[in-house]
């Protein structure tokens, strides 16, 4: 401040005083303040607009993500990147395949660390010493370690064995058949429950599903046990299914109440299952019998393992219920239910396509000359191309996560630099919508179309009337890998695809080879009532996994086998 007085007298040297000089003074120092400002932002990404800086786009973000994510849509279509805040955390969402290939890449600049620490911290509710475990473990989650830091010292690694457990029982085939055998037996007792040729009237498609398929899915993966020990286990399910987004970003209880009892509830379901059984055979023991496959103990071979190796790494109680939960029930149930329901209400709802799946699916039966009774021929039903288009269309239309990086060493990313301990996403529910991607004549990318992943090609067999070679369905996948993330991407992705696709292709065959099944009116959830509309995206599941439909679907069935 006290040099003024002599940059004044200086300029009067030179400078007469006159109003219009002054005036050209003052541009001229507008001018290169504006300059200087604008190369220090020149490298940095457009911003959201926030109408109440800092307040606005943080509440919308976390508490309605249908109107947030469509201003990011909206904003997405003039430029590649844009940022906003949430409380101290500055947020970046991206769309494009470069950017989404660059997220899923392994890279000493990007990791999914940080998500995974929100996740056992509130959702899996960990003790604050264990999920430091996890923090500490900069070694990767690859049998090699990454190169640490030199500032760093090794640490016991957690990662890693956590990461082999899920690959080992979850993304190998002969593991994942097993599993999808397992399920295949627990579903079909299930429908077995209605007798032949009699007609059902006002089944709910998906209370339906809600309650059965979670039935046999929990029951494959964790035995009979967890349901017997936890009779209203299905409602305590579906209720942290409403709140489990909410659970994320730690919010504290006075705002929170409801979903953090709703956790309680839930974990303490698996705390009374770890409780009620020996995991380790006792001193002088031998293994139980057929200990690799699955038993009426602990289930799958991946359940029963996950939970060994968080007790013999001395985690406390809780983390091990909440890991248990989050990983094996609600991971084997959140996502793959909605979508399953999805798919079974738009083949319902369109009578050649159910015709043509059930054509399809009658083709890959076995049937035992003996008993003459029908299974799936498991790897055929993988491959059925209108049924895979069917599963591939509702995860697209139907699946909006915000795939989610942390920056751990400044990046660039769309020409842009972004800053050590930002958060980079990809938001499912704009990729996925993508007109110049996945809209075809006729079929927008904002319809559902049951054959946008199928061609037809000749096949080797002519037509008895024309002799020219008749045209079958191949299933060829519409998008781009990096344009279709529903389980996201890179060594962080759901190690459970496999076994998902197996269990919705496999509940949807079954459905419609096993009923003639006839539409009758969309309701209302909340009251069983008449809707006039068919069911929609639930506004409150978006931006959070598998968002369900806001109506169900009254039909009524007719067992057939």
């Amino acid at each position: 401040m006290a040099s003024s007085p002599l940059l004044v007298d200086s300029l009067r040297q030179y400078v007469p005083l006159s109003p219009l000089n002054i005036g050209l003074v003052a541009a001229g120092l507008l001018l290169i303040y504006a300059f200087i400002t604008a190369n220090r932002n020149a490298n940095r990404a457009p911003a959201l607009k926030d109408p109440i800086p800092y307040v606005y786009n943080a509440y919308q973000y976390m508490t309605d993500q249908p109107a947030f994510l469509n201003r990011v849509r909206n904003a997405l279509k003039n430029q590649p990147i844009v940022s906003f805040h949430v409380g101290p955390l500055k947020f970046y969402m991206v769309k494009s395949p470069k950017s989404i290939q660059a997220l899923f890449r392994t890279s000493p600049s990007v990791s999914s660390n940080k998500f995974m620490h929100m996740i056992f911290e509130n959702m899996m509710n960990f003790a604050p010493h264990d999920t430091a475990r996890f923090d500490d473990d900069l070694s990767g989650r690859l049998p090699t370690p990454l190169p640490l830091p030199t500032t760093n010292k090794p640490s016991k690694r957690y990662w890693a064995p956590y990461h082999a457990i899920l690959h080992n029982y979850l993304a190998r085939a002969h593991e994942t058949n097993k599993l999808g055998l397992t399920y295949q037996k627990f579903f079909g007792e299930r429908l077995e429950k209605y007798k032949i040729g009699e007609w059902v009237e006002d089944v709910k498609i998906r209370d339906f599903l809600y309650r059965d398929m979670f039935i046999a899915a929990t029951t494959a993966f964790c035995g009979p046990r967890m349901l017997a020990l936890n009779p209203d286990l299905i409602d305590v399910f579906w209720k942290h299914h409403e709140i489990a987004a909410s659970l994320v970003y730690g919010l504290p209880r006075f705002l929170n109440k409801r979903a953090l009892n709703i956790r309680e509830q839930f974990h303490g379901a698996a705390k009374k299952y770890l409780e009620g059984a020996e995991l380790f055979p006792k001193e002088g023991e031998k293994e139980r019998e057929n200990e690799g496959d699955w038993d009426e103990v602990w289930g799958s071979s991946v359940n029963r393992e996950l939970c060994r190796f968080f007790a013999r790494e001395g985690f406390e109680m809780r983390s091990q219920a909440g890991a248990l939960c989050v990983t094996n029930v609600f991971g084997s149930n959140a996502n793959s239910i909605p979508i399953c329901v999805w798919m079974l209400m738009y083949t319902i709802r369109d009578p050649v396509l159910f015709a043509s799946i059930r054509e399809e699916v009658e083709s890959v039966l076995i049937i035992d000359p003996s008993s003459g009774n029908k299974t799936l021929d498991l790897q055929k039903m993988l491959a059925l191309p209108l049924l895979q288009s069917v599963y591939i269309e509702c995860l697209r239309m139907h699946m909006s996560i915000n795939v989610t990086r942390e920056v751990v060493e400044p990046t660039m990313f769309e020409g842009y630099l972004i800053e050590k301990g930002a958060i980079i996403q990809g938001p499912a529910e704009i990729i996925h919508y993508e007109e110049e991607n996945w809209g075809k004549e006729g079929h927008p990318a904002s319809e559902f179309w049951a054959e946008r992943h199928v061609k037809y090609v000749d096949s080797d067999e002519a037509d008895a009337t024309t002799g020219e070679k008749k045209k079958v369905r191949q299933f060829a996948m519409s998008g781009r890998a990096a344009e279709f993330i529903p389980y996201g991407g890179g060594v962080s992705m759901c190690p459970g695809r496999f076994f998902a696709k197996q269990e919705m292709l496999m509940t949807v065959a079954l459905m419609v080879s096993r009923f003639d099944i006839e539409f009758l009116e969309w309701t209302h959830l909340e009251d069983g009532s008449h809707s006039d509309r068919p069911a929609q995206n639930h506004a409150a599941f978006i931006g959070g996994a598998a968002v369900p439909p806001d109506r169900d679907m009254k039909v009524r069935w007719k067992r057939l086998w």
